[in-house]
This record gives structure tokens, C-alpha cells and sequence, in this order.
């Protein structure tokens, strides 16, 4: 496959996602994934799937494009995890983002507490779309 048919899939793929994140009420985030996503797909040229945490009062839109790119990459982890997967994984366990040397952390033990928690934030709307 060309450079170019590879880097028209990943944007067909970006698209998607933020296609189905502003339907599914989460609009502030993809306007900034939208204003990003140049710059990530020239860091992730071979990303074929993701995990996208998005808030759903995305409060940084405005900020300046440097602090909302480093934002937006650590709201994305550069491979799919649906939430059953995470779910089996310990308190503390790391989770790799695309922002490079922060990682998130899987801050509830779901088996306790009945609860998914990513660096202290609960899960409430997992597993929107699986595949894109």
C-alpha cells in the first residue's frame, strides 16, 4: 500500500471517530481533535485503531493550539481497548497515550467497587463504538 492510500485510510479513520464522537454528544472534543489531527497524523502514520477517553465537558476548546494538542493525544491511547479488557486490568495498571512520557492510569479495581476509573475519572459512557 502507497504512503498516501495509508495516510487517506488513517484520516478516513480520524473522520469517523469524529464523526461519532459529536453524535454521541461529545462535540467540544472532536472540534479539537479536528484541529489536531494534522499534526497527529504526521506523529501516527501506521495507527489502525485507537481508544479514545473523551470528556464530556471538553472546557479546554479555546485553549491555545499547543495545550490543546497535548490535551487532545492524552485523552487517546494508540490501540483499541474495549471495556471488558480494561475492566480486567489491575489498579495502577499504565495505559500508553499518544501524548509521549504521560501515560493514564487505571485508577479503580472494577472487581471491588463495581467501577471503571481512568486516572480518577469514572467511565460512564464506554464501548460507544467499537470499531471504526
Amino acid at each position: 500500500m502507497s504512503v498516501n492510500a495509508n495516510v487517506t485510510q488513517a484520516r478516513n479513520m480520524w473522520n469517523r471517530a469524529i464523526r461519532q464522537l459529536s453524535s454521541n454528544g461529545y462535540v467540544s472534543f472532536a472540534i479539537g481533535l479536528r484541529s489536531v489531527l494534522d499534526r497527529i497524523l504526521i506523529d501516527y502514520t501506521d495507527l489502525s485503531s485507537v481508544t479514545i477517553f473523551a470528556p464530556s465537558d471538553f472546557a479546554y476548546i479555546a485553549s491555545p493550539l499547543p495545550m490543546l494538542e497535548r490535551l487532545v493525544r492524552f485523552h487517546i491511547l494508540p490501540e483499541r481497548y474495549e471495556c471488558r479488557e480494561l475492566v480486567s486490568m489491575p489498579a495502577k495498571a499504565s495505559l500508553r497515550t499518544l501524548f509521549n512520557g504521560d501515560d493514564l492510569e487505571v485508577t479503580e479495581d472494577y472487581n471491588a467497587k463495581g467501577v471503571l476509573g481512568i486516572n480518577g475519572v469514572e467511565i460512564t459512557a464506554p464501548d460507544i463504538r467499537r470499531s471504526l
